[in-house]
């Protein structure tokens, strides 16, 4: 393996710890935003993945806080405009 795949995995690994270490923090960050428990455990599931996925995009673990956080609004942004179109049919 190069020294861009020992990168990656060293990305990963730090996004890991930083998700685990902040869930508690992140989920009730999204319950006080969502109002709902489960669409807060839901947010927190995608922004996870979200975060996993894109840890060979983080060049700089000092950045991790901004960076996870721009991940998290996007999350939520995309969950609520999802929530909305579902809300939209059921209504019609």
């Amino acid at each position: 393996s190069g020294c861009g795949a020992d990168l990656q995995r060293a990305g990963g690994a730090a996004v890991q710890r930083a998700l685990v270490e902040a869930r508690q923090e992140i989920l009730q960050f999204l319950q006080r935003r969502l109002r709902n428990r489960d669409e807060a455990e839901e947010v927190l599931q995608r922004f996870s993945v979200r975060a996993l996925e894109r840890a060979h995009q983080l060049r700089d673990v000092q950045t991790m806080r901004g960076w996870l956080g721009r991940i998290l609004a996007t999350t939520i942004v995309d969950f609520q405009r999802g929530a909305n179109r579902r809300r939209r049919r059921e209504i019609q």
